[in-house]
């Protein structure tokens, strides 16, 4: 390029700045970001994830308390389930259903999703529930522990396959791995091979942190607790060997990743089979 450009500028009239002449001692309310919490619902929706049924709410003194609670205690319960909690999530969306939309209540626990990274979203139903189907009768900081390193285990595995896909490319007219149905028996229905997956890299880690919570239970939550390892390990067997009896499913990476989760599975061999 030839020539020169001669640059002008123009000087704008400086903004005073407040100063204080003494130190400041006054307290500030500062107000929760609207905008920002209607905007993650607002891409949830276009995401089509579902949660048009549900507002959002604002915790009252007791869940406050309850979260401080499961945040506070979880280093000493589970300390990689507080690693990754730390790690992968970094805002908590509490939501409740609209009583128009959702007549039956809740029906979901706590939720995330790939387009919303490092976020979370729980119901009441989390202080409550443990998948597949166990529920507290009574709310429970350990289930709330659970909803939130469960999101944790979906978010963190949504970051490594932003590098790394798990899943076979399609091939002709056929779909791309990921999307193929898998019968999961205990559910009774089809689940695309993506969500075994997630389902499976959840329950393995949840295994870890429910085994450490039934070593200090007592009495029903002890019963409790032992059903849903009883469960989970089951649930996590065979996912595991749904997807490892449909190799052209998989990436290599993806064998690689089920196979570890096999070999991670608390008292149990790998059954993986190349």
């Amino acid at each position: 390029m030839t020539g020169t450009t001669e640059a002008t500028t123009t000087s704008a009239p400086l903004w005073d700045a407040p100063f204080a002449h003494r130190p400041v001692d006054a307290t500030v309310t500062v107000p929760g970001s609207k905008s920002l919490t209607n905007r993650y619902l607002v891409l949830a929706a276009l995401a089509d994830v579902g949660l048009s049924g549900y507002r959002t709410v604002r915790p009252g003194p007791r869940t406050t308390a309850w979260m401080t609670q499961a945040v506070d205690t979880l280093p000493g319960l589970c300390p990689e389930a507080a690693r990754a909690v730390e790690a992968f999530v970094s805002v908590l969306v509490l939501l409740k259903p609209r009583r128009e939309q959702a007549p039956l209540g809740e029906t979901m626990a706590s939720c995330s999703f790939r387009e919303l990274p490092f976020t979370a979203f729980l119901t009441g139903l989390g202080l409550h529930h443990l998948p597949p189907g166990f529920m507290f009768t009574e709310p429970s900081v350990y289930s709330l522990q659970e909803s939130l390193y469960h999101e944790a285990l979906h978010l963190w595995l949504n970051e490594i396959q932003r590098t790394d896909d798990h899943f076979a490319p399609a091939r002709g007219d056929g779909p791309h791995g990921r999307d193929v149905k898998i019968f999961v028996c205990w559910q009774g229905t089809w689940w695309s091979a993506a969500r075994c997956l997630h389902t499976l890299f959840g329950y393995v880690h949840l295994l870890r942190l429910r085994t450490a919570a039934l070593e200090r239970a007592e009495g029903a939550q002890a019963v409790l607790l032992e059903e849903a390892v009883r469960s989970a390990r089951a649930c996590s067997s065979e996912l595991q060997h749904s997807l490892l009896d449909r190799p052209a499913l998989l990436s290599a990476a993806g064998r690689d990743l089920v196979e570890w989760i096999g070999a991670s599975l608390p008292g149990r061999r790998s059954a993986a089979r190349r």
